[in-house]
C-alpha cells in the first residue's frame, strides 16, 4: 500500500485512508528497547494525531549505536507543529529525540535547498599564483644534471618544469661584445624552474630540496587573487557574503572559494556569470575561474554486488534512459544516474545516486530506480518457514545465483523471498525454489499434545478435521509416548493447519465447547451440504474449512468488501471479524486480501483518491477543490488538486486547461517552448541555434539544452552532439 495510512474494520472493509502525500517519516531515538508501538503511539495521540493517523509498523529496534529507535508514520495535517511539541519530551524516563525524516515514501530524493541547515552553494576554483625561479650551480655540467633530475619532480603539490638556460650574447661594460666578428656568449650555470609555489626563491627548505646553494627569483605568474574573486561574487544576486569562505588558499596548486545562495535561481545566475570566465589583471592573462554547484536533488541507495551483476542488463539499459551515463556531459537540467563500488567489512556494495536539478527528471528516474532495486517479491507458494538468515537458505541463494545468474534475499517482514535478474532467468529461479518448498515440506512436523482437553479434542473431531484438510495419509496421532504427539508431513500450508487446528482446541477446551463433526447437521452456507470440519463465525453460522478458504481466495479477485457471512441464505451479513481472520489464513494471504481492499476502495472512490500521474508512481493524493498544489514525496511532480493538472503557478484551473489546449495546437504546428521561460518559438530556417528574444536563453532546437546567455557553447554542443548545426 505504499506508505498509505489505510484503517481497517470487520471483514477488511476500509474505514479510513490517508495518502502517503500527507504522511510523514518520523524518528523517534533514545527509546528502551522494551518500549511497544502502543507507548510510541501515544505520544502523538496525546499530543492531537487521531489514532487512525498514526502507525508505528515495528517494535523498537536498537541503531548502530544500540540506542533505541522507532520509526513513525503520522498525518501531521492537524498538529503541524508536533516535532516542536515533542522536543524534550521522556518516556520510561528517557529523553526522546524526534525528527523528521523524510516523507513517507521511505527515500524522495533529498533537495539540497530547503533540506536540513543546508542551503544552494557555488564554488569556485582557480590555478593559484606561481613563481618561476634561477637555481645557481658550480658547473654547466652540475646544472644540467639537476634540470634533467628536478624536472617533472612534485614539490608542495606542484609539478615542477626545470630547463637549463640557453647561452646569450654577454653584455660588456654595458655593450654586447664581439670578438673576432663572432658575438661573445655567456653560458651560465644555473637552471630555470618555473611552477614554484610564491616565495620559493626565499626558501631554504626548497634550495635544499633542488641541492642550490643561490636562488633567486624570475618572475611570478598572473593570477586571480582571492580579494578580486570576493569582489566579483560580492555583485552577483542572491549571495549571501556572510557564508564566503576560502577553502584553499594560494598557497595551495589550486584556489578555492564557497559560498552560499538564498535561492537555486541566483546560484544558476552566478555560474553562468563566472564559469569559465577571465578576470582583468594587470600583465598576462588570467587563469579561469572554474565554478560548480551541487545538484539540487540527490537521492541514493545501495544494493549488494551480487544483485547489481543480476540485473546488470537492466541497470545498462536505464543509464542509457537517462541519457548518458558520465555526469560530466549532463547538465543541472537532466537527471542522471552515477554507480560507485564500495568497499566495506562484509565485501563489495553498488551506491546507485540519482542526481539533478530537474525535479520531473529526477522523480521520474527514481521511480524506475526503486522498481529494480526493490526486485519482484514472490508468493506464498514460494516460501518456508524455514527460510531465513541460515546456511541451508544461504545454500539454497547460492544454487540458484550458479544455475540462473539471479540473486534471492529473504525478506523476513514480508516473509517472502526476492528475486533480482533477466525476467527468463528468474521464471527458472522460481520453479528452483517451489521445488525446494516442495522438498521441505515432505519433511515432518511434531507437535506435542500436553495441554488439557488436547487428546479429547483430537480422539472426538480435531484428527479426522486435520486428515481431511492435509491428507489421510499425511498425520499420525501418537498416544503411546507421554507426551502424545501429532505427527505431519506437507507443505507450509499443512504446517500452518496444524499450528490453527491446535490454536482452535486449546480454545475450545478453556471455553469446554469441543466442536464435533457434523454437529447437529449444521449447513454450510457456501456448500448447502453438511458441515465438513466446521470453522464458527463470531455470528454462529458454521462453514466447511475448505469452502471458507475457497471464499476468502475468490475476494482477491472479486474484491467483494467487506467479507460478510453468507449465513440464512445470504441474509446475515454480519463482516468476519479481524481476529478470525487472523487466526484463519496465514500472514501472506491476509496481507493480499488487505492489499486488494485498498485497491477496491480506490476503483470506488475515483474522483476523491487519484494516483500520481507520473508512469510507474505508485502514490495516491487527495482530490480538493480548493485550488492548492502538492508535490509527490516519491517522483516529486507537482500537482493541482483541484483540476488533477500539473500545477500551474497562480493562474486559474480553467485557464490552464486553456493553455494545455493551446499548448497542443502550438505542438502540433512545430513549435517548441523555451527552456528558460514559457515563451513559445517556431523555427522557420538557419541552423539550430536558437535564442529567446524574452529571456535571452541560448539553447539547441534539437535537443532542448539550454545555455544561459552563452551563445560560443551553443555550436561546440551541436557539433559534438549531433553532427553538426543543420542536422
Amino acid at each position: 500500500m505504499d506508505k498509505n495510512l489505510v484503517t481497517f474494520g470487520a471483514g477488511l472493509e476500509v474505514r479510513t485512508v490517508t495518502p502517503s502525500f500527507e504522511v510523514n517519516k518520523i524518528s523517534v531515538k533514545g527509546l528502551s528497547l522494551d518500549s511497544t508501538p502502543e507507548a510510541v503511539a501515544s505520544l502523538f495521540i496525546d499530543r492531537g494525531i487521531a489514532p487512525n493517523d498514526v502507525f508505528v509498523p515495528f517494535r523498537t529496534r536498537p541503531d548502530k549505536n544500540g540506542v533505541g529507535e522507532a520509526l513513525v508514520y503520522v498525518n501531521t495535517a492537524k498538529n503541524p507543529e508536533i516535532i516542536d511539541d515533542l522536543q524534550g519530551v521522556t518516556l520510561s524516563d528517557q529523553v526522546l529525540d524526534i525528527r523528521d525524516v523524510e516523507r513517507a515514501n521511505g527515500g524522495a530524493p533529498h533537495q539540497t535547498a530547503g533540506a536540513g541547515d543546508e542551503s544552494p552553494f557555488l564554488e569556485i576554483s582557480w590555478k593559484s599564483p606561481t613563481e618561476t625561479v634561477f637555481a645557481h650551480y658550480t658547473s654547466r655540467d652540475k646544472a644540467a644534471q639537476q634540470a634533467e633530475a628536478l624536472n617533472g619532480k612534485m614539490w608542495e603539490g606542484r609539478r615542477l618544469n626545470a630547463s637549463v638556460e640557453k647561452e646569450r650574447v654577454a653584455n660588456v661594460g654595458g655593450l654586447f661584445g664581439r670578438l673576432g666578428g663572432r658575438p661573445i656568449t655567456h653560458t651560465p650555470a644555473r637552471i630555470k624552474i618555473s611552477n614554484c609555489p610564491l616565495n620559493s626563491s626565499d626558501n631554504t627548505r626548497f634550495s635544499e630540496f633542488i641541492h642550490s646553494s643561490k636562488v633567486t627569483h624570475h618572475d611570478v605568474s598572473p593570477c586571480s587573487s582571492t580579494k578580486t574573486v570576493r569582489q566579483r561574487l560580492s555583485r552577483q544576486d542572491g549571495v549571501v557574503m556572510s557564508t564566503y569562505k576560502i577553502i584553499a588558499d594560494e598557497n595551495t596548486p589550486f584556489a578555492k572559494i564557497k559560498v552560499d545562495f538564498r535561492d537555486w535561481s541566483d546560484v544558476t545566475r552566478a555560474h553562468t556569470a563566472l564559469n569559465d570566465h577571465k578576470l582583468a589583471t594587470i600583465d598576462g592573462e588570467t587563469p579561469l575561474l572554474r565554478a560548480s554547484f551541487p545538484a539540487r536533488y540527490r537521492y541514493q541507495v545501495t544494493i549488494p554486488m551480487r544483485q547489481y551483476r543480476a540485473q546488470t542488463k537492466q541497470w545498462n539499459s536505464l543509464l542509457g534512459w537517462s541519457t548518458a551515463s558520465s555526469a560530466s556531459k549532463k547538465t543541472m537540467e537532466d537527471a542522471y544516474i552515477q554507480t560507485d563500488t564500495v568497499n566495506g567489512e562484509r565485501g563489495s556494495i553498488m551506491a546507485i545516486k540519482i542526481v539533478g536539478d530537474n525535479d520531473k527528471a529526477t522523480g521520474a528516474l527514481k521511480v524506475r530506480v526503486e522498481g529494480l532495486v526493490a526486485g519482484e517479491c514472490l508468493d506464498a507458494a514460494h516460501w518456508h518457514p524455514t527460510f531465513g538468515f541460515n546456511e541451508d537458505t544461504r545454500s539454497m541463494c547460492n544454487r540458484i545465483w550458479e544455475t540462473t545468474n539471479v540473486y534471492t534475499k529473504v525478506d523476513i517482514k514480508a516473509r517472502a523471498l526476492r528475486v533480482f535478474g533477466e525476467p527468463s532467468m528468474v521464471e527458472k529461479a522460481k520453479i528452483m525454489v517451489q521445488e525446494e518448498v516442495e522438498r521441505l515440506g515432505g519433511f515432518e512436523t511434531v507437535r506435542v499434545i500436553d495441554w488439557r482437553g488436547g487428546i479429547s479434542f483430537f480422539v472426538q473431531g480435531g484428527l479426522a478435521k486435520l486428515k481431511e484438510i492435509v491428507g489421510e495419509d499425511r498425520v499420525r496421532l501418537d498416544l503411546t509416548c507421554k507426551p502424545p504427539k501429532i505427527t505431519i508431513q506437507g507443505t507450509e500450508e499443512a504446517r500452518y493447519d496444524l499450528d490453527r487446528i491446535i490454536e482452535e482446541g486449546k480454545q475450545s477446551a478453556s471455553a469446554d465447547r469441543v466442536q464435533k463433526l457434523g454437529d447437529g447437521g449444521a449447513t454450510c452456507p457456501i456448500c448447502t451440504e453438511d458441515v465438513v470440519n466446521g470453522e464458527q463465525l463470531g455470528c454462529g453460522h458454521t462453514y466447511c474449512t475448505s469452502c471458507l478458504k475457497h471464499l476468502l481466495s475468490s475476494i482477491v479477485d472479486t474484491k467483494a468488501f467487506p467479507i460478510v457471512c453468507w449465513g440464512d441464505n445470504s441474509k446475515c451479513k454480519s463482516p468476519i471479524t479481524l481476529p478470525f481472520l487472523r487466526r484463519f489464513i496465514r500472514h501472506q494471504v491476509l496481507s493480499k486480501l488487505a492489499e486488494a481492499a485498498f485497491v477496491g476502495y480506490l476503483e470506488t472512490h475515483p474522483h476523491e483518491l487519484k494516483y500520481c500521474p507520473t508512469p510507474d508512481c505508485r502514490q495516491i493524493y487527495r482530490h480538493n477543490a480548493t485550488a492548492r498544489r502538492v508535490q509527490c514525496p516519491s517522483c516529486l511532480f507537482e500537482i493541482c488538486v483541484a483540476c488533477d493538472r500539473e500545477a500551474h503557478g497562480g493562474i486559474s484551473c480553467e485557464a490552464a486547461k486553456q493553455a494545455e489546449q493551446g499548448d497542443e495546437q502550438l505542438e502540433k504546428a512545430g513549435c517548441k517552448k523555451c527552456p528558460g521561460c514559457p515563451a513559445w518559438i517556431l523555427k522557420s530556417e538557419g541552423c539550430n541555434h536558437m535564442h529567446c528574444k524574452y529571456c535571452n536563453t541560448h539553447f539547441c532546437w534539437v535537443c532542448g539544452k539550454a545555455f544561459g546567455k552563452s551563445q560560443g557553447a551553443v555550436y561546440d554542443h551541436m557539433n559534438s552532439e549531433h553532427g553538426g548545426i543543420y542536422c
